[in-house]
């Protein structure tokens, strides 16, 4: 799975801290939010132990974004997991709702601006642009 980036709201100051703060309240409980050490990836919005999202805080010059991507949170279910197959049952059976969900939180955030991605007009050398869960063009990489 690729990662989607979203540009939010430039805001130098904010921290990794902070967005988990600022997560756990939009999400209302419904999903668990925390601090990660899965390389790059700074933390984890967790449905259950084969449904989840990794999010990356981007700090650039003039432009805060999110970078994020499906994932299994449970080291021992990306080991049983691991291949076409199970990835496939995973994004019919359960990642395709928690994606579509978690993505419209985030885009109707009003704590990050009303976060919302950016159509693109031209893809990167390095990603390419293709329809998200919402069907809008996102940058993915790969």
């Amino acid at each position: 799975m690729g990662k989607t980036i979203m540009t939010i709201r430039h805001n130098p100051e904010l921290t990794v801290d902070q967005l988990v703060t600022i997560l756990k309240h939009e999400f209302h409980g419904r999903y668990d939010v925390y601090e990660t050490n899965i390389l790059w990836a700074d933390l984890v919005i967790k449905k259950s132990s084969w449904t989840g999202m990794v999010v990356n805080l981007k700090q650039k010059p003039g432009e805060t974004a999110l970078a994020y991507g499906l994932i299994a949170p449970a080291f021992w279910a990306r080991m049983l997991g691991m291949g076409v197959i199970p990835y496939l049952i995973l994004w019919v059976t359960s990642w395709k709702a928690f994606a579509a969900d978690v993505t419209s939180v985030l885009e109707r955030s009003d704590a990050l601006n009303r976060a919302a991605a950016i159509p693109l007009t031209s893809p990167t050398p390095s990603a390419t642009a293709r329809p998200d869960v919402t069907g809008r063009n996102l940058l993915f990489y790969q």
